[in-house]
């Protein structure tokens, strides 16, 4: 289903249509709606509704587009927006947001400009040794700068009797144009004229430069003192803004969680064992949006994490009429939106600590991974007496089974303390994304280590944020358990290790041993 998301409060309503107040990125906005550019209506029962609106509408574009950045709103949107059943879907209260003060207070920095005044992006990003780790680092180029060059689609064609060739632009029966080409002009050659070729699109699509959508947010970045970095790929047809905010972030205030106050004054989260920020994507080859992701990345491993129980946290659509007219500069204040969700769903992998997992459990949970891609079983080869002689591939498999034993790899680095439980289960699975260690195979049947299949940045982020979301709905799954059994709301950290490791084997009672799938 194609269309626009809306949110917000029905105010008025009459036979003809209703008007609805609802969040924009330049503040609280009114509309109103006529019925017959009503597609869906959804009632979410905490006084809000969630429509879905005909693009034709054309009220709810550049300034006035949607603000949807919260998990379950995400949720909501993309249900509409597929024509799902909103039954799946769990409506949680909003939240109370003040959106006129910013949650991040800029202190006393140099904001670090060029001599002709332009922000000067970072030679060293926040998240490079993620980022470039795994293979990835000779796919990334700092010419992402450039003005894409967008050219008519036409067609050549042999003219018989002019005896020439001819050419001629590709029109539709009015004579209008219905296809152009997106150039990168900075790879021209003498067998690329135009220069590399990013995508054919309609001509409605618009080709945005990506200095149009980073440049807001590096300025932001410059003004409080954040580390960001952009970088392109495949010859500019994608590029990525990747902000480390961590300097401005309260981190005491994420663990008066569910979780209880206790998280809090153990400080079982704080500045140095993590980097928390954001990643902006963008494309021309019609690949993405632009979105907003939150990211962070534990420092111990380095591994990356992509957060929220939504991969993707605040996303425009290539049109002009969007994203054409849309306030970047608007979008960077309030980003902080995107942080405080992240924040919220660090302090989520940090619980894991107290959620004991046993080999068994283990090996279940990686039946699960295989379930979403996240890793793939191994070729069991048998003999002429049907009997197992020997494993091939399988590499994803065998790293993980080698960084549950042995937690002191360097992509897993977790504590004796931490060893056992689901965030250590976390750790294995977010560092062989990250990193894809090398596994050596002593098996006499292979002569060479196993490296797996290397990931571009877009499958990196995909698979970190299934892992993600899958061991978070775990740790759910078991935290409201012990909530049952016990009559309590608030979770005692202690009391919840105790009893986790029976809690899980109950939340994995159905699914089988990974060893039991492959064999």
């Amino acid at each position: 289903m194609t269309g626009t998301t809306v949110i917000g409060k029905v105010t008025e309503s009459g036979p003809n249509g209703f008007t609805i107040e609802y969040p924009s990125v330049a503040g609280l906005k009114t509309v109103t709606i006529p019925m017959g550019d009503l597609q869906r209506y959804e009632i979410l029962g905490d006084g809000r509704v969630a429509l879905m609106v005909s693009d034709s509408a054309g009220e709810l574009v550049g300034d006035d587009a949607p603000f949807i950045v919260t998990a379950n709103d995400i949720a909501i949107a993309g249900a509409l927006e597929h024509g799902e059943d909103m039954s799946t879907i769990t409506i949680e209260p909003q939240e109370e947001v003040q959106d006129e003060v910013p949650a991040f207070e800029a202190g006393e920095v140099e904001v670090s400009v060029s001599d002709n005044g332009e922000v000067l992006v970072a030679e060293v990003g926040p998240f490079d040794e993620m980022l470039y780790s795994g293979g990835r680092k000779n796919k990334a180029t700092a010419d992402w700068d450039f003005i894409p060059v967008e050219k008519m689609g036409h067609i050549v064609f042999d003219d018989v009797e002019a005896n020439m060739g001819r050419v001629a632009r590709i029109n539709n029966l009015d004579g209008k144009p219905v296809v152009k080409h997106v150039f990168n002009p900075n790879y021209k050659s003498e067998a690329r004229p135009a220069g590399a070729h990013l995508g054919t699109f309609s001509p409605s699509y618009y080709a945005m430069p990506y200095a149009k959508g980073f440049r807001p947010i590096l300025e932001l970045a410059a003004k409080n003192g954040w580390n960001a970095k952009v970088f392109a790929y495949e010859e500019g047809k994608k590029a990525r803004l990747d902000c480390d905010v961590s300097s401005s972030v309260n981190w005491d205030d994420y663990g008066n969680t569910h979780l209880g106050k206790k998280w809090q004054d153990h400080g079982f989260m704080k500045q140095g064992d993590y980097r928390i920020g954001f990643s902006v994507h963008n494309s021309l080859d019609g690949s993405s949006a632009y979105k907003v992701n939150a990211i962070a990345m534990r420092l111990a491993c380095t591994n990356g994490m992509v957060l929220g129980k939504q991969q993707t946290l605040f996303s425009l659509k290539h049109t002009e009429g969007v994203m054409g007219n849309f306030d970047f500069q608007g979008l960077a204040s309030k980003i902080d939106a995107v942080i405080r969700e992240a924040m919220m769903e660090l302090a989520e992998v940090e619980a894991m600590r107290n959620i004991e997992v046993s080999a068994e459990s283990f090996e279940k949970l990686l039946t699960l991974c295989e379930k979403h891609d996240l890793i793939t079983k191994p070729r069991v080869h048998r003999d002429d007496n049907a009997n197992i002689s020997h494993l091939t591939g399988g590499h994803m498999w065998r790293v993980a089974m080698d960084g549950w034993t042995k937690p002191a790899n360097h992509w897993v680095r977790v504590q004796e303390e931490d060893k056992n439980t689901l965030y250590h289960v976390y750790n294995v699975m977010t560092g062989a994304i990250t990193h894809k260690p090398v596994y050596q195979d002593n098996d006499q049947y292979k002569n060479k280590p196993l490296e797996g299949k290397k990931l571009g940045f877009n499958q990196m982020d995909k698979r970190l944020h299934a892992a993600h979301k899958m061991l978070r709905g775990v740790a759910d799954q078991v935290q409201s358990a012990w909530m049952v059994d016990s009559g309590n709301s608030v979770i005692a950290p202690d009391n919840l290790r105790d009893t986790s490791s029976e809690l899980i084997e109950g939340v994995l009672a159905a699914t089988p041993m990974i060893s039991e799938v492959i064999y």
